[in-house]
């Protein structure tokens, strides 16, 4: 009976063995006389492949290798069937790297039995045919490496996974007012951590919920902190240490505010009928890369205690920046902000389309900054791209956005108020506005300072589309969901043909 093996899996003729020690030596030659061994047990077992059999052989093997290929494991594979009609045989073979780091040459041989465990496991998991999951009777397995040990969890994942409170990942958050959270016993609260696609090891951003007239015992951050207050009224007490002064505010739903970094802060829910759900935004993640230990920015004594020495949570004022670039001809500058969903004090936004409006918010001595947007009913933004970490909340307005890396499938993301969601690194989004009044989003930015992180658009030909220039889909679904409404589109022809299309504003704009 012919063989479905085209040959025995041998170890790559470029390996070299020196890098690696007796111990890697040893288990290449031992590989190889296991893959030996197996391609005869092929020989002497294995019939002719059916189609269906020969289907599931190569999309076993093309997985295997795509897989390979992002770097879950090392190695070349291939399926074959064997005599029993229900179960596959897999071998792979392995392909070591030519600089290895020479603390792996004592974990090899651990590795290689991981990476077996591993491949048993994404085959029952992940690779199906005829609806039924492959059945794997033997494998012959090596690999450098199993996916846990090249993708380890970053200090901010493991910190946030010993908290443990709820983590929701993907691409939004519907409501962050009815989130499910969970009990943080350190914090004495209910939390809930949200870790969605966009944020990238960067910025971090959690739900707190305040019980009822209740006050949280107070807590110490070593990096400045914004804070939007999605539902509820309440305190928050600022101090720097026990023999400085302590400054008090008080906030109401749509509040934006900055807890400054090193003080203590306690924070109180007035309300007794309803909770209080604060959304933070800060830098943690991306800090922790640095500094991975989390007493660092939790029990480090550092404080600045002139800043409190000031009127710090004075009323916000306008001011007309240096320099000021388009869409910031003037920003908000404070550390409070009472009602962010009421301030129409905003800059026309030609740049963006839609007749909307933004204006910059900078938080006084720190580097954290937001900008908020606006823009008219039955409307859409033109799409846009920049790099990671930028959390979007629905102050107000109801809609959706539209949002796809370059070239690929497009996700959408329906939002109302409430609604949070981070547009991927690079990958282009677009707003669009279905609700009966002007939709407002606020957007929490990354550092200035971390290159290529900004949310500035660099390069209007690269990163933007003009909507002359955009895809048929984003146009067409726009009215498609308007006519569901019953309403149809305020957006003017003359913007789909001129590709410098100016919007016109009121002279009072």
């Amino acid at each position: 009976m012919p063989s479905t093996c085209s040959g025995p899996l041998v170890p790559p003729a470029n390996i070299s063995p020196k890098p690696f020690g007796s111990i890697v030596m040893a288990t290449t030659r031992l590989f190889g006389a296991v893959c030996a061994a197996g391609a005869a047990l092929c020989s002497a077992r294995c019939p002719p492949l059916d189609g269906a059999g020969a289907h599931a052989a190569r999309r076993v093997a093309e997985r295997s290798k795509a897989a390979s290929q992002r770097g879950a494991f090392a190695c070349d594979a291939m399926a074959i069937k064997t005599g029993n009609p229900d179960a596959l045989i897999v071998l792979t073979r392995a392909r070591y790297p030519s600089r290895p780091a020479p603390s792996r040459d004592l974990r090899l041989q651990k590795k290689v039995r991981e990476g077996v465990a591993y491949t048993r496991r994404r085959l029952l998991e992940n690779n199906r045919f005829g609806g039924n999951p492959v059945a794997i009777e033997n494998e012959v397995v090596a690999a450098e490496q199993p996916l846990e040990y090249t993708r380890s969890k970053s200090p901010y994942e493991v910190f946030i996974e010993s908290t443990g409170v709820p983590i929701h990942r993907g691409y939004y958050v519907e409501d962050v007012r009815t989130v499910e959270l969970g009990w943080w016993e350190e914090r004495q609260c209910n939390a809930a951590f949200l870790v969605l696609a966009g944020q990238e090891g960067v910025s971090e951003s959690r739900v707190t919920e305040i019980p009822p007239g209740k006050t949280l015992p107070p807590t110490r951050f070593a990096l400045d902190e914004v804070v939007y207050v999605a539902e509820g009224r309440g305190l928050t007490t600022i101090w720097a240490n026990d023999a400085g002064p302590k400054r008090t505010f008080e906030w109401q739903k749509h509040s934006l505010f900055l807890l400054p970094r090193g003080h203590y802060c306690q924070l109180s829910s007035t309300q007794g009928s309803q909770p209080a759900r604060l959304l933070h935004y800060n830098y943690l993640p991306i800090s922790m890369g640095i500094v991975p230990d989390p007493k660092f920015y939790f029990e480090h004594p550092y404080v600045d205690a002139s800043l409190l020495e000031t009127d710090f949570y004075s009323e916000a004022k306008a001011i007309v920046p240096e320099n000021p670039r388009s869409g910031h001809q003037v920003v908000w500058y404070g550390n409070f902000f009472p009602d962010m969903r009421a301030w129409d004090r905003m800059n026309t936004y030609q740049e963006r389309g839609a007749g909307g409006f933004r204006v910059g918010v900078q938080f006084a001595n720190s580097t954290m900054w937001s900008h908020m947007s606006s823009f008219p009913t039955r409307t859409y933004k033109k799409g846009h791209r920049h790099g990671p970490g930028v959390v979007i909340i629905i102050p107000a307005g109801e809609g959706y956005s539209i949002m796809w890396p370059e070239g690929r499938d497009k996700v959408v993301i329906p939002w109302h108020e409430g609604s949070v969601f981070v547009p991927p690194d690079r990958w282009f989004h677009q707003h669009f506005n279905l609700g009966a009044e002007y939709a407002r989003y606020l957007a929490f930015h990354t550092p200035r300072a971390v290159s290529g992180r900004s949310e500035r658009v660099e390069d209007l030909a690269r990163d933007q589309i003009e909507y002359s220039d955009e895809d048929l889909f984003i146009r067409h679904k726009f009215e498609e969901e308007l006519g569901k409404r019953g309403l149809t589109t305020l957006m003017p022809e003359e913007a789909y043909r001129d590709h410098d299309y100016k919007w016109a504003y009121d002279e009072g704009d």
